[in-house]
């Protein structure tokens, strides 16, 4: 009897530890519904600007998927979780959307499309500035969605009037290579409900920036270019 005790002693700290770390694990709140997901053990996760994004289910990752914009003050306003320190091996990839210029300018060599002043653009292009790209923009499921995005390098930089008369002679480009993205067929489970309502919100946004750039108003067509980029870049990332 008297070797009980302290077994059993010993039982209860054991689960006393084991309850307390599962409770001070680390958490982040989903931006959707707000839930508590533990990051050792999430199974939903979005790479953002603002480091790892966890979901509580896949529902909530679609949601998000579906209008990452709306989302965005939530998680401005909670602290990231930072994503996982660079490996030796990771260090020589390229940073940003650098690695993504380079893609693009091997797939525009490798296709010889230069017929165009943006595909020579892209050919040439070796940096971008490309706000919010995950390093790995351009390397989708959907081969018109990547030849897109060698259209878009050219333009993620720059400013002002320069950058505007980029726009304005890349327009019908960027048109033509919509009209092949909003026709291309899946591969499998690429085309879930999320992937056509961001294409078709994609083709209108594409379709905006035509009809500014059409019109002449600078201000319309950088701000038509900025919605048009963002949805984007939403549907690259979804397309993966």
């Amino acid at each position: 009897m008297k070797r009980i005790f302290p077994i059993l002693g010993m039982t209860i700290l054991l689960c006393a530890a084991l309850i307390t770390l599962a409770i001070t694990g680390e958490t982040a709140k989903d931006p959707v519904c707000g839930m508590e997901v533990n990051t050792a053990s999430a199974a939903f996760t979005v790479d953002s600007p603002h480091g790892t994004i966890y979901f509580c289910s896949q529902h909530c990752k679609d949601t998000f998927l579906a209008n990452p914009a709306a989302y965005t003050p939530k998680m401005e306003s909670a602290p990231a979780v930072p994503a996982a320190p660079a490996t030796p091996a990771a260090e020589t990839k390229k940073s940003g959307c650098e690695g993504c210029a380079g893609h693009a300018k091997a797939a525009a060599a490798e296709k010889g499309e230069h017929g165009s002043a943006s595909h020579a653009m892209a050919a040439s292009a070796t940096t971008t500035t490309e706000h919010g790209c995950d390093g790995n923009c351009g390397n989708t499921q959907i081969k018109a969605i990547n030849e897109f995005h060698t259209l878009m390098t050219p333009l993620e930089s720059g400013e002002g009037q320069a950058h505007i008369a980029l726009v304005k002679g890349a327009a019908a480009d960027l048109v033509a290579k919509k009209d092949e993205v909003m026709k291309s067929e899946c591969p499998g489970g690429v085309c879930t409900e999320s992937y056509k309502a961001m294409r078709a919100d994609f083709g209108l946004k594409v379709d905006a920036l035509a009809a500014a750039a059409n019109s002449g108003d600078e201000s319309a067509i950088a701000a038509a270019f900025k919605e048009m980029h963002a949805a984007y870049q939403s549907l690259d990332v979804v397309a993966r």
